[in-house]
C-alpha cells in the first residue's frame, strides 16, 4: 500500500468511498474495501500531520532568522 504516492492513495480512497456509497458490492468485498480504506485514511492522516509539523518547523526557522 505504501508504494503508492500520497495522491494515488487519496485517489484510491475516493474510489473505495464511491464503491461503498453505492452499496452494490457483496458484503465480503465491502468489508475488505472498508478495511483498505481505513488503512489508507490512517496513512494519509499521518502523512498530513507530518507535513504540517515540517511547515511549523520551517516557519519557526524563518521567524527566528528574521524572514
Amino acid at each position: 500500500m505504501n508504494a503508492l504516492s500520497f495522491e494515488e492513495q487519496i485517489d484510491r480512497l475516493e474510489e473505495i468511498v464511491g464503491i461503498l456509497d453505492k452499496g452494490e458490492a457483496p458484503i465480503e468485498e465491502m468489508l475488505k474495501l472498508y478495511e483498505e480504506g481505513m488503512g489508507l485514511a490512517r496513512f494519509c492522516r499521518t502523512y498530513l500531520e507530518s507535513a504540517e509539523q515540517k511547515v511549523i518547523v520551517i516557519s519557526r526557522q524563518d521567524i527566528e532568522s528574521g524572514l
